[in-house]
């Protein structure tokens, strides 16, 4: 996947990672799932690899916002100063 390095982008980025919903539920759910992997019986590994996976995938994106935030005014900011 390409990130698209344009204000728009940038800007709709950090308003997902600043609001203060958005992050209570990522919040919550990670703290779910990871109360579900913890207490899952020991031999259940695929409802705790379910859990442990969907927290890896919400930490992917929130990872990915904070690279297109991070890594995309950089780039805007290089780009402005070639010009």
């Amino acid at each position: 996947m390409a990130l698209k390095y344009d204000q728009q982008s940038i800007n709709a980025a950090r308003m997902i990672l600043e609001h203060p919903i958005v992050n209570e539920i990522f919040d919550d759910m990670e703290r779910d799932m990871m109360n579900a992997a913890i207490n899952t019986k020991s031999i259940d590994t695929d409802l705790t690899a379910a859990c442990l996976a969907e927290i890896r995938a919400i930490r992917k994106f929130k990872s990915t916002l904070n690279f297109l935030v991070t890594n995309g005014e950089a780039t805007l900011k290089r780009n402005t100063a070639r010009k």
